[in-house]
């Protein structure tokens, strides 16, 4: 279920790109309910304040209901595909600063700024004490 949800939200989230629509593309949810909390504060803050990138450049948003979702055979919490990120959130409740929220925008931004997006998590962004997680933790103390 949740991945044919994923290649479904993935579609829209092409078509939406290619119509300019929302920055918040999709939610693959199995229910209906509000935004994740906070979703439009943390998103300029992390992208804006954080990783120092144009609001009017960033990527759209894709949320999949679940721990973690299937991509090319391996489960995964996040990804990042051109224009746009796919993040896995359990509900409605779940702390951005939990998810793969900051880790996926990191990927968006080095692109834009035409570093190598480092899907092998070699660079200093992901370590220890790295830009993401810092990011990371000034969400949680936002309590988002």
């Amino acid at each position: 279920m949740i991945h044919a949800l994923l290649y479904y939200a993935l579609f829209f989230g092409a078509v939406g790109a290619i119509a300019g629509g929302s920055w918040l593309v999709w939610r693959a949810f199995e229910r209906s309910g509000p935004e994740p909390k906070h979703l439009y504060e943390a998103f300029r803050y992390v992208w804006v304040d954080c990783y120092e990138m144009d609001w009017e450049q960033r990527p759209r948003l894709i949320f999949v209901h679940g721990r973690s979702f299937n991509c090319a055979g391996q489960e995964v919490a996040g990804m990042s595909q051109y224009n746009a990120i796919t993040v896995a959130m359990e509900d409605d409740d779940t702390p951005l600063s939990s998810t793969a929220f900051a880790h996926e925008l990191r990927h968006q931004a080095r692109a834009r700024k035409g570093l190598p997006t480092d899907p092998g998590h070699k660079a200093p962004d992901w370590a220890p004490g790295g830009i993401v997680a810092r990011t990371n933790e000034e969400l949680r103390k936002r309590g988002w």
